[in-house]
């Protein structure tokens, strides 16, 4: 049961991490992106 409880902790981690470093990157394209429009202006 605890090694049931202990894969669902691991599981969930990752895919918090994951989401983190996506939503991160997608951030960084955002603000290139944003940096890119003013610059050309």
């Amino acid at each position: 049961m605890s090694n049931d409880n202990q894969n669902i902790f691991v599981y969930c981690s990752t895919i918090l991490i994951y989401n983190e470093t996506s939503l991160d990157n997608i951030n960084r394209k955002r603000y290139k992106n944003l940096n890119l429009t003013n610059f050309m202006r």
